[in-house]
């Protein structure tokens, strides 16, 4: 279950073009930009993985769509493909869309040159994260050998979390393959961030929307309409507070009974996976899924800019 969490930060803070100096999460991944359309086939994803992995036999997931930020709204939506290989699990995300709002020059002021037309000029990107299961010693060096055969000559690869990137060589191809290559990266530099306070308006009239359609919620999940039924809390320890999720697993009377889907960043009181109870009058989001499409999330649409539509 903490892997659909995961999915749905991931997807959150790309979409707002957020780097791991603003975020509560963990940024551990790879994104590649490409100046075309991409467009994978299921058959073609899963020929790539097994080139990663000759050895295994990685197993495809169910996958999700998310829409596409406010600065794209004409776009596909985001789609994330989850798969499980060597005990782990691995998000992979395909969008047909930019990074960033490339509209904007301020967005990439602040790049390293080499860096700047990549950014301006791409169509579309994948990221590459660690959802789940065995945390790899060298998680670049693991995820690395999965985003290679996803790249080509003309694209770039960068990691968020150190502000480095580069355009594929023999070199850097072949330190992919074989897992040592971070060292052979540059310093970008840093786009415009996107964030919001959760005292922003739109996410507290999220907070009331969530609220006022309750009802709809506490009806799927009690007849069992839908899969991964979620609910967000604020969480306080000290003078930190992090809003995360849990994976609700009963519901009697005004008490929620889950387990907590997000590894807290600074509220030490609570880890990923604990039991939780939380009251409703406390709630400040809900979500499920239904088939391939999320009901609810009214705060999650508010950061990809998709406002309250469900």
């Amino acid at each position: 279950m903490s892997g659909f969490f995961r999915l749905i930060g991931h997807v959150a803070r790309r979409l707002m073009g957020r780097t791991h100096a603003e975020s509560n999460e963990s940024m551990d991944s790879i994104v590649i930009l490409f100046d075309k359309d991409i467009v994978w086939s299921d058959t073609e994803i899963m020929d790539a993985l097994r080139r990663a992995f000759p050895l295994n036999a990685p197993r495809s997931l169910p996958t999700d769509e998310m829409p596409p930020p406010s600065y794209a709204p004409d776009a596909p939506p985001a789609r994330l493909t989850p798969f499980a290989v060597n005990k782990r699990v691995v998000g992979l995300m395909f969008c047909r869309f930019p990074y960033t709002d490339i509209a904007d020059d301020s967005a990439t002021a602040a790049l390293n040159s080499a860096f700047v037309d990549p950014f301006k000029y791409h169509r579309g990107w994948m990221a590459f994260d660690f959802v789940a299961g065995e945390r790899p010693d060298d998680i670049y060096g693991f995820l690395g050998q999965i985003a290679v055969e996803f790249m080509d000559s003309a694209s770039l690869v960068f990691l968020p979390a150190l502000s480095l990137g580069a355009r594929p060589t023999a070199s850097l191809v072949d330190a992919m393959q074989h897992g040592q290559w971070v060292d052979q990266l540059e310093v970008m530099g840093r786009l415009k961030l996107h964030s919001r306070p959760a005292s922003d308006p739109a996410l507290l009239a999220a907070a009331q929307e969530a609220q006022d359609r309750l009802p709809e919620f506490l009806e799927a999940f009690e007849s069992q309409a839908g899969t991964n039924f979620s609910m967000k809390f604020p969480f306080t320890d000290s003078d930190n507070t992090e809003h995360m999720w849990i994976a609700v697993e009963a519901i009697t009377g005004d008490e929620v009974f889950g387990a907590l889907g997000n590894e807290p960043e600074f509220v030490t009181s609570i880890a990923e996976g604990d039991p939780v109870t939380r009251s409703l009058a406390e709630m400040e989001d809900w979500l499920y899924m239904d088939d391939q499409t999320m009901v609810g999330g009214f705060s999650v649409r508010v950061l990809l800019g998709d406002g309250g539509r469900s």
